[in-house]
């Protein structure tokens, strides 16, 4: 007996990348305001998402 999936509909939502293209443009912007405690911060973000595709194509292959 298979189950249906529930997918929580994504409505008036973004996606993943244009959510991640967001963030870097906040990040662009903290930049021009010289708030180099912020900045840092989401670029460390953004080295442990790049980690995380490193990591999950090593497992999975290159699914993503």
């Amino acid at each position: 007996m298979e189950k249906d999936e529930k997918v929580i509909p994504e409505k008036d939502r973004p996606g993943f990348v244009q959510s991640l293209g967001k963030v870097h443009e906040l990040r662009d912007l903290l930049e021009q305001f010289g708030l180099d405690d912020y900045v840092l911060a989401l670029n460390r973000v953004f080295e442990w998402i790049d980690d995380i595709v490193i990591l999950l194509n090593g497992i999975g292959g290159n699914r993503l």
